[in-house]
């Protein structure tokens, strides 16, 4: 703040954010008007600070008789979430009731739709990958959400850009001296004097202990934070660029200490208990629907390489069987033009082959599977009815073969729509095929009685053809749910 330019020369954004670091130390503003100047429409405005274990708010810096708080960690609050997800909140209309800063700018400055965006120190991590400290969060409230214009949000957007570039240091030595009175001395961790200054480091980094531990965990993560009607991020980004980053963020370096500067869980601060409220004993489900409809979307995701790779296995799997002579197959020579039936099941692959389609596939991805389900079902139970009267008795002896019944394992492992889907296709394809037993058991198993022939038959193609995949599916997708819970926010 040692700026030495003449005040008329410097910027609306420049002013608006010295005004706003001097009123959160408790000086006179330089000028009064200005923050208010230069958000127009704005009825609230509040910074805040991490300060080790607590969070430091100004109070409304638009109001003449606000004054300066702290704030719980583990509080339900909507900076909170901003601070832990580092990620831009914009809250429209309703309030859950649960977000108590939410409720209290509704209250005391009839502010019903806020912003809240993280003040992201990137010059902490610049050129190291590291994901840069928080120092905290700028919270801006309108009287409506139709007062949320492009313009009040750049305006919002460069006022936290301006807070950090110009007034880092003023906002990192306020949450030092804050700590500084709210908690002890730590003792030193060794007895040279590295190890203590490493401590002061830390503590002049701005809440170095406000972490995921706080606001990941129970007291927190069960407040019903997530509502799909209002809310959303200010980014809006493609499902390829939510990829995309993805990969980044798998590169970049995790801790389980949850510290300022280092990425915490968001979806587990928005989730919070769903995790545990997925249903690990039953059907895998999040008992939020907007949650699972998420997780959805993030299945697909990250299913879709998988998905293209089995179509394309199954696709060449067909044409060996159809047309290559070398095999006991041979269907375009035994049922004619009706083999191209087959294949039919593994339409939706073709999808697959375009951004449109692919977009379509994502969001309607266990749709296309189980069309690819039902379709297989219907022609191996009813059209070639496993290739009875098409292949010998040695191929129906194969072990690998499962008397015929091998096609539930290789479509069950290849396509694995969510639990709960996967469960009911594969028990009514298992239902269906398996009243073909009888007649196999009579035509290759004659020396067998019939009564056991069916029951090792039942007993084997549930063992291999259902229980099988659904293991698979089981723990690759609580998997899939335990990640999506702990990473950050896709959309």
């Amino acid at each position: 703040m040692g700026c030495t330019d003449p005040l008329p020369s410097r910027s609306p954004a420049a002013l608006a954010a010295e005004g706003a670091v001097q009123a959160l130390q408790g000086t006179k503003l330089a000028d009064g008007g200005a923050l208010q100047e230069f958000l127009s429409g704005a009825q609230h405005c509040s910074v805040v600070l991490i300060c080790g274990p607590t969070l430091l708010s100004s109070g409304n810096l638009l109001a003449p008789d606000r004054a300066t708080s702290l704030l719980a960690t583990g509080s339900n609050t909507l900076v909170a979430a901003c601070i832990s997800s580092r990620r831009a909140k914009l809250l429209r209309e309703a309030h859950p009731r649960q977000l108590e800063d939410a409720q209290a700018i509704a209250a005391s400055a009839g502010c019903t739709a806020l912003v809240c965006l993280p003040l992201l120190d990137g010059s902490a991590a610049a050129g190291s990958g590291d994901v840069p400290p928080c120092l905290g969060a700028l919270t801006v409230g309108f009287p409506s959400d139709a007062d949320i214009t492009g313009a009040a949000l750049k305006a919002a957007l460069l006022l936290a850009r301006t807070l950090v570039i110009e007034h880092r240091q003023a906002l990192r030595d306020m949450a030092a001296l804050v700590t500084s009175l709210l908690l002890p001395p730590a003792p030193a961790r060794g007895n040279g004097p590295a190890a203590g200054g490493s401590e002061d480091e830390e503590g002049a980094s701005g809440g170095s202990d406000f972490g995921g531990s706080n606001l990941g965990g129970s007291d927190f993560g069960g407040s019903g934070l997530v509502d799909a009607d209002c809310w959303t991020t200010s980014d809006s980004e493609s499902e390829e660029q939510q990829q995309q980053q993805e990969g980044l963020r798998q590169r970049q370096p995790r801790s389980g200490s949850g510290r300022a500067g280092q990425a915490t869980s968001p979806t587990a601060v928005e989730a919070g208990g769903a995790g545990s409220q997925c249903g690990q004993g039953r059907l895998l489900t999040f008992s939020d629907s907007a949650l699972e409809r998420r997780f959805a979307v993030y299945h697909a995701v990250h299913m879709l390489g998988v998905d293209a790779a089995a179509y394309c296995i199954c696709f060449l799997f067909f044409l060996m069987e159809a047309f290559l002579p070398c095999t006991p197959f041979r269907l375009a020579a035994k049922m004619g033009a009706r083999c191209l039936l087959g294949p039919m099941g593994l339409a939706p692959g073709a999808l697959l082959l375009s951004k449109r389609g692919r977009r379509w596939f994502r969001a309607h991805r266990d749709l296309a599977l189980a069309c690819t389900w039902l379709w297989t079902t219907g022609w191996m139970s009813l059209e070639v009815c496993n290739y009875l009267p098409y292949l010998d008795g040695a191929a129906f002896r194969n072990p690998l073969y499962l008397q015929s019944f091998g096609w539930l394992t290789v479509v069950g492992l290849a396509f694995q729509m969510r639990f709960r889907f996967q469960a009911v296709a594969l028990v009514l394809a298992y239902s269906i095929n398996t009243q073909l037993l009888p007649a196999v058991c009579a035509a290759h198993f004659s020396e067998q009685p019939a009564e056991r022939c069916v029951l090792l038959g039942l007993l084997r193609v549930l063992l291999h053809g259902v229980l099988l995949p659904l293991a698979c599916c089981y723990v690759f997708e609580s998997h899939a749910r335990r990640l999506f819970t702990s990473s950050p926010r896709r959309a």
